[in-house]
Order: structure tokens, then sequence, then C-alpha cells
């Protein structure tokens, strides 16, 4: 009880701070509580090229995580040169910031080609302020899905920008592939990506829905120059629902199974028997009553 308790309060005091910034500053906390602020910065191309930058900000006191909530994150496009703005997002009760541009954004560019951005939080409050830079270069990933008797195939191509718009293959990547299942992705694979270009042998047993359709995505995670890069492609190759050859789902049919049969007849059997239990019995206690009455 007295844990609970400690904890309970240890939880409102995090929630006040972070819900009022205004209001209760960081020394009203007791001494012997510390905390350990994260902010952490990542960005992902998506399947339809536009490009999503993610903040997520939060606090950690004893392995218990508090999201800072309704914090004003301010995404910078910069060069040595110059710094834009490309937009503001606040963070969502999860502690989460996302920025999405659209595909055909123009962003500006360092010589090298690197998109650099900084995700900056201006402070509210006594908390302080926060920010975290990253820099990646642009890559498209191309899928060419190749059906043949020996089996199923996707051929991967992975293609950097360049500062003139052209493509060029990059040299290595790790790679992986998913499926989407019921609740999450499923991993089946991964591997080493070698000058642009690398050919997956897909799975025979992986089920898919009725159709067997099955959604693929094929991902480049955390990489130093491109960071995260996804594509999709939906393929017919799953092995659709398995039924037992000859039988069909059905409420009923006209015989059932051996264990329901055995069940229903004992229980028949047994009220019948009771029955005539019953009625035997009452049959022998009237005739002892007339016996009895004839003694006397």
């Amino acid at each position: 009880m007295r844990n609970s308790l400690y904890k309970s309060i240890k939880y409102l005091v995090l929630v006040g701070l972070f819900f009022n910034l205004e209001t209760l500053p960081l020394s009203a906390q007791d001494d012997d509580v510390s905390l350990d602020m994260e902010f952490r910065f990542k960005t992902y191309k998506n399947a339809d090229k536009t490009r999503s930058f993610i903040v997520e900000f939060y606090g950690t006191m004893e392995k218990e995580r508090v999201p800072v909530y309704d914090a004003e994150i301010r995404f910078f496009n910069s060069t040595e040169d110059e710094e834009v703005l490309i937009g503001t997002a606040n963070t969502t009760q999860e502690g989460i910031s996302n920025l999405t541009l659209p595909a055909d954004y123009s962003y500006i560019k360092d010589e090298e080609g690197y998109i650099n951005v900084t995700a900056r939080f201006e402070g509210s409050g006594d908390l302080d302020s926060f920010e975290e830079s990253l820099a990646v270069r642009d890559l498209n990933l191309t899928l060419e899905l190749n059906e043949s008797e020996d089996g199923n195939t996707i051929t991967v191509y992975a293609n950097m920008i360049d500062n003139l718009g052209e493509e060029i293959p990059i040299e290595e990547s790790d790679i992986y592939f998913y499926v989407q299942g019921m609740v999450s992705r499923l991993p089946i694979g991964d591997d080493w990506l070698e000058e642009g270009e690398y050919i997956f042998d897909f799975p025979n047993d992986i089920p898919g829905d009725k159709n067997g359709t099955l959604l693929v995505y094929v991902e480049i995670e955390d990489n130093d120059d491109f960071g995260n890069v996804t594509q999709t492609a939906t393929v017919n190759w799953g092995t659709g629902p398995r039924l037992e050859s000859g039988k069909v789902r059905m409420l009923w049919s006209d015989f059932g199974p051996i264990w329901m049969i055995v069940l229903m007849s004992t229980l028949l059997i047994a009220v019948w028997a009771n029955i005539i239990h019953s009625i035997y019995n009452l049959v022998r206690i009237n005739q002892e009553g007339k016996e009895l009455k004839e003694t006397t």
C-alpha cells in the first residue's frame, strides 16, 4: 500500500511537471528525484515518397516514462549559409511530434547532397530547450516483382538522388523484408544489398488473406547516410486459407462428430434411466402402502 501511494505521488509530480510547465518549476521536486530527458529525432521516407520528421520527447524517472505533451517542435532545413523553417508540429499525448512533407518538397542541400534538418524545442517555463540535428541523402527504393515456375522474387533497386536530380546506385546497405500481419509487421528476411540491387527469393509458405494477398514492406533502417526508407508492394503470393479436403465449415450437418454423438447418447441414457428408476420406486411405494393398510 505504501509503495503504491509513493508511485502515485511520484507520477502526479511528473504529470504536473510536464502539463503545467509554467507553474511547477523543476526545483520544486524532492532532492532524491532525478529526471532524465530524452529528445530523439529520426526521419522516414515513406512508400509514397513523402518524408516524415519524427521527434520523441519524454522524461524518465526510475524506469517510469512520462511524455512531454503539447510541446512545440520547430523543424529547420539548413546549410552553412542559411536556415529555413520547414514546419512546426506539437507533441501528442504520447510525446511524439510528426511533420510530414510532400514528395515534391524542394529541400536545400549541401555540396555533398545531404539534407540537413534540425528539430528544436525552444523551452517552456523551467524546462530547458532541446535540439537535435540529422543529415540524410535522398534515396529511392524501386521494386520489381517477378513470377516464375521456380518461385517468386522481388528485385530491389536502391538509387541515391544527387544535387542534379540524377539517380546513382548506392554501394551497399542492409535491407529488410516484412509482411503485414493482423496486428503488426512480420519479418520474413534480411540481407546485404550491393551495387544498388538485391534479389529476394520470396518464401512460398506465408499465409495471406482468402485470396492469398500479402502486403510486403521493403526497408532500409537507421542508415547513416539515408535514415529510414520504405517501399511497399501488394502481391498474391500467399498460401490462402487452409481447409481439409472434403470438409466445409457449417452450423449443422447430416452426421455430427463422434464425440458429440457419444456424449449426447450417454446423457439421454442417464436421463431415461433416472426416469425409469423413479417410476419403479413410485410403484413399489404404492404397493407397500396398500399392503400396510390391509395388515392394519
